[in-house]
């Protein structure tokens, strides 16, 4: 089905939902905004009418502050439709509550349109809140890594309302493998399926190990969203991304899998190695897993190019909370909140609810 972008403008009361949830007070002098290594001078931030919504030749991606969970909302280039990916947690953030997060994604949602929505697997913490952001009957389209029995209620009845007011319900074969895969257009950007079922049916058989790996890739610059990826998943998924020539030219966003974590081989290095990320970013809200760990921090900047003053991200030693010192563009929710990446074919911003070293900016104000 060809679609074209509409023109979004978020009304005021949007914007307000949006800023509010994410704890922002305050807009940042224009001279204090950071791009690559260097300060920027001539690039102002996103005025508060258009700060969840953008021009046609930028892709957006919100990474909301969900606390111990993930939630991602894909804004596409030149197209009418976003791409939700996991909505869920099972510890509330200390920053926002749920009902604010669900409110906020609800209203940016429906500014944009109907999404496709995908949930790498069937653990709560990425599902859970899809049910009160996305009304049944305003998607098209749901994508399950693992197996439609993973999903327990209130996403069961969810899943059950939307197929019944016309939504594919899709699932995969083990270890499927979907470049540009169809229902997940993405206008001018490109959305590929690097690995979903990797473990199905085999003696490794888990949820997480059969998560959806997604890699959306715009201009220069692929965002890797890999769930709650197992060492098995993360190798499936390499092997497949070495078949898609345009992006070994591009730069790598990698959200951490499995929120950081080490275990069943998550975050392994021939994944951070293949990937060599410009920028890291771990959803999650310690202390109660210990995520990230700091072996896993300390792995992945070791593939990293260096990024301004250093600075201190929180991460675990097993389940002691402690922080790692460190000299990369690494982020998390829990210490930035809620994230928006504003990707332009040449060009990527970052604006954080709170701003540490890695951050182009402050989410805008309100009257910014």
């Amino acid at each position: 089905m060809s679609q074209v972008r509409r023109n979004v403008s978020l009304s005021a009361a949007v914007v307000a939902a949006l800023l509010s949830a994410a704890c922002v007070t305050r807009p940042v002098p224009e001279s204090s905004v950071r791009t690559s290594s260097t300060v920027a001078t001539s690039s102002a931030l996103p005025r508060a009418d258009v700060a969840a919504s953008a021009s046609d030749a930028t892709l957006d991606v919100w990474m909301f502050d969900v606390g111990q969970g993930a939630c991602v909302l894909v804004d596409c280039p030149d197209w009418d439709r976003p791409i939700l990916v996991d909505c869920g947690s099972t510890t509330e953030s200390v920053n926002t509550s749920y009902d604010d997060i669900a409110a906020s994604a609800a209203a940016l949602i429906d500014s944009l349109g109907d999404p496709a929505v995908v949930i790498s697997h069937g653990d709560k913490d990425h599902y859970s809140l899809v049910p009160d952001i996305v009304p049944p009957d305003r998607t098209e389209a749901v994508f399950l890594g693992g197996r439609r029995a993973d999903f327990l209620a209130p996403a069961k009845g969810w899943l059950d309302a939307a197929e019944a007011a016309g939504a594919e319900i899709v699932t995969f074969p083990r270890a499927y493998f979907g470049p540009r895969r169809e229902g997940l257009e993405c206008g001018s950007a490109s959305v590929d399926i690097l690995s979903a079922n990797a473990t199905l049916g085999t003696p490794a058989d888990s949820k997480n190990g059969n998560s959806i790996v997604l890699a959306v890739t715009y201009g220069d610059v692929t965002v890797v969203l890999p769930g709650d990826a197992e060492g098995a998943t993360e190798t499936h998924a390499l092997a497949n991304k070495d078949t898609i020539g345009r992006l070994a030219s591009t730069q790598a966003v990698i959200v951490g899998s499995h929120h950081g974590a080490r275990t069943s081989g998550s975050n392994g290095s021939a994944w951070a190695a293949a990937w060599a990320p410009i920028t890291t970013i771990f959803s999650m809200a310690p202390p109660a897993y210990g995520h990230p760990q700091c072996e896993v921090v300390k792995r992945y900047e070791g593939y990293m190019p260096r990024w301004g003053t250093p600075h201190y991200l929180t991460c675990g030693e097993g389940r002691r909370v402690t922080r790692a010192r460190v000299e990369t563009r690494m982020l998390s929710t829990h210490q930035n909140g809620t994230l928006l990446l504003r990707i332009r074919p040449t060009r990527m911003m970052i604006y954080c609810a709170r701003r540490t070293e890695p951050c182009s900016g402050d989410l805008p104000t309100a009257g910014a």
